[in-house]
């Protein structure tokens, strides 16, 4: 049980690292991560490093809330 709490702390912090990460790109590209992961989709927004870089932590961002309500089930018996 212990171990659980401290994989569900620790992906707590991960993300919101995450969410840190894309409002800084929200900011620098007025657009918010889900209207840019549309246009990302549909080859709208080029391949700018920047772009490649919010397109997958939009990614690990759906990963970890996925991973978050795993544990979260497993550690509420």
């Amino acid at each position: 049980m212990l171990s659980l709490v401290r994989e569900l702390t620790r992906t707590q912090k991960i993300k919101k690292r995450l969410l840190n990460q894309l409002a800084t790109f929200e900011d620098s590209y007025s657009l918010s991560s889900s209207e840019f992961y549309k246009r990302y989709e549909k080859g709208e927004m080029g391949d700018e490093m920047d772009f490649v870089e919010w397109a997958a932590t939009v990614e690990m961002l759906t990963n970890v809330e996925k991973r978050l309500t795993l544990l979260q089930i497993g550690s509420n018996p």
